[in-house]
């Protein structure tokens, strides 16, 4: 950490030849009580807490025809160091990492350049997304290109991912190319996107091609007579020698402001298409997952047979600082198996949560999730009572300006 900082140091002399310099901090601690988060408990089982924390500092550098972003990130458990004695605790070996580290071109007010590992979310973010609620984040090793005129901006990245300079395997878990275009319009009240993405995964360890898998998007998001609209349709097929049949994910939701905006209500449905074939299960590549299926997380990887999720959501804004949400979720399985010609329930969720703005850097979350599971286990074994599982956690988040240069 002693060098990150140094390294960061360097850079603000440096920032003195451009118009803007930046040095921003992170600070997460978040302690979370897990009895029953992200699968289902045992009854004997008993629950158990821990605290993580994520820590960043970034430094930028802009002009008029370029910028400059690096952050460098430590992610751990309290207690979790690899270094220590009956003496003491000395630290962890391997928890800091670059976060970003990024180069921004713009030859002109329309165009730019981006290169290096950057976030990218767009749209819903079903596909796309940052995923700010794990400590690490999803990040993209990329050349984005970005054209802007008027209502419109198209948006190209390309990514060509390797283990080392000499081999040609890699990892079938990991995406070895993301590509995607973007296209988006945007007017006082409505915004419309459109989504190209082909993704190549190695089929396998030891294989040296690669399978290639299109996913075409379209989404709207709008506002009607104090009504706000959005939808999404994804549509995903294999390409070339993957067999992967067409999968589909749609998602709709309907919201309304009232009583004087102090309150927002919203109804809505994700439909992710399953096949009893998993290859052909609609997969949500680096799309956004905590919250949107749950704030317990069971469905970060989609079951074979897809998921339907039928939610609503009630908000109260207290004030403008303090607001409270209440989430319900019901969860089903989106295909029929052969033995049941209905849609087997997987569970149901409520989820609350307390946000509280306690200074213009600092902010307060707090929430409580309950699953309750059918009487058989997400993986339908064999019949069973199972207990209701619990998940409580709190956070607190704080980015503080250190400094700030403008010339």
């Amino acid at each position: 950490m002693k060098k990150i900082l140094i390294g960061l140091l360097l850079l603000i002399p440096f920032g003195t030849l451009f118009s803007q310099t930046l040095l921003e901090a992170e600070i997460r601690p978040r302690l979370i009580y897990d009895n029953g988060y992200k699968s289902i408990q045992n009854p004997l089982e008993p629950g158990f807490a821990y605290f993580s924390q994520r820590t960043r500092l970034s430094a930028s550098y802009t002009n008029d025809k370029a910028a400059v972003y690096i952050s460098f990130q430590d992610v751990r458990l309290w207690g979790d160091d690899d270094m220590y004695n009956a003496n003491g605790v000395y630290g962890n070996s391997a928890s800091t990492g670059i976060h970003q580290a990024w180069l921004l071109l713009t030859p002109n007010e329309n165009l730019s350049l981006k290169l290096g590992r950057q976030c990218f979310s767009y749209d819903d973010q079903r596909i796309l997304s940052a995923r700010a609620w794990n400590d690490y984040q999803v990040t993209y090793d990329a050349a984005l290109v970005t054209y802007k005129i008027q209502n419109h901006q198209l948006e190209a990245a390309f990514s060509l991912n390797a283990n080392n300079t000499s081999g040609v395997y890699y990892s079938p878990i990991k995406l070895k190319t993301l590509d995607f275009i973007h296209y988006q319009w945007k007017s006082d009240n409505t915004t419309l996107s459109a989504l190209a993405l082909i993704s190549g995964k190695m089929a396998s360890e030891t294989a040296t091609s690669l399978d290639y898998m299109s996913t075409l998007g379209a989404g709207v998001n709008t506002s009607v007579d104090g009504y706000g609209l959005r939808a999404n349709l994804y549509i995903q097929n294999g390409l070339f020698n993957n067999p992967k049949e067409p999968s589909f994910c749609l998602s709709v939701e309907v919201d309304k402001l009232m009583n004087n905006e102090n309150f927002k209500t919203s109804l809505g449905a994700d439909l992710i298409s399953g096949a009893n074939d998993h290859q052909s299960t609609f997969d949500l590549l680096y799309g956004k997952r905590h919250g949107y299926y749950g704030y317990m997380d069971y469905f970060s990887n989609t079951p074979t047979l897809g998921l339907v999720d039928l939610f609503g959501t009630v908000t109260y804004f207290v004030n403008e600082n303090l607001s409270l949400k209440a989430d319900y979720h019901y969860f089903a399985q989106q295909q029929s198996t052969s033995q049941d010609k209905t849609h087997p329930t997987l569970g149901n969720e409520i989820d609350i949560t307390c946000k509280w703005k306690y200074t213009k850097d600092i902010t307060l979350q707090a929430g409580y999730s309950v699953f309750i599971p059918p009487t058989y286990t997400l993986n339908n074994s064999a019949e069973e009572t199972v207990k209701m599982q619990h998940f409580l956690y709190v956070m607190i988040t704080a980015k503080p300006s250190l400094f700030l240069s403008k010339e």
